[in-house]
């Protein structure tokens, strides 16, 4: 997935995909239990079975909520200007992220954290770039980002 399908709030999007898996998860346990009632194998392998299916539930949950949300929102786009505050870099297991935090333009939200290529992490800086952003509402009511650019401003023009 391209960093410009990302969703602003990782948090919010997660929940909303745990809600969707462990419901469709209950069902299917439900279904298999029916269908497979009195099998031998089945009460060995209740247990894998139900650990097995809820990870792969919430897995693939958490994926398909992500494209949905970006690739079924039919919404119009909406532009945005934001202040960077701050920069920083993260290792995780494999490779290193980069992110840029701008104020926020979302009500009750103090501040928003892009995720930039190294060569745009490398070209920011703080209190004097400024970030454009565009955003959609989200199929599934998640903003994300759409396209984001910096651009350095000069003290004097602010």
């Amino acid at each position: 997935m391209p960093l410009s399908d990302l969703p602003l709030n990782y948090a919010e999007l997660f929940r909303a995909a745990m809600l969707y898996s462990v419901a469709a998860w209950a069902v299917f346990l439900l279904l298999v239990a029916v269908a497979l009632k009195g099998k031998p194998f089945f009460t060995r392998a209740r247990a894998r079975i139900g650990i097995w299916s809820l990870l792969l539930f919430a897995f693939c949950g958490y994926w398909l909520t992500l494209y949905s949300n970006s690739k079924f929102d039919s919404a119009p786009a909406a532009w945005h200007r934001a202040e960077v505050i701050r920069k920083y870099s993260q290792r995780s297991r494999n490779e290193m992220e980069y992110l840029v935090v701008v104020l926020s333009w979302r009500p009750g939200h103090q501040e928003e954290a892009l995720h930039v290529s190294r060569r745009t992490y490398g070209d920011v800086l703080p209190g004097q770039t400024v970030a454009t952003v565009l955003t959609k509402p989200g199929f599934l009511r998640h903003e994300w980002v759409k396209a984001c650019r910096f651009d350095t401003v000069l003290n004097s023009a602010r």
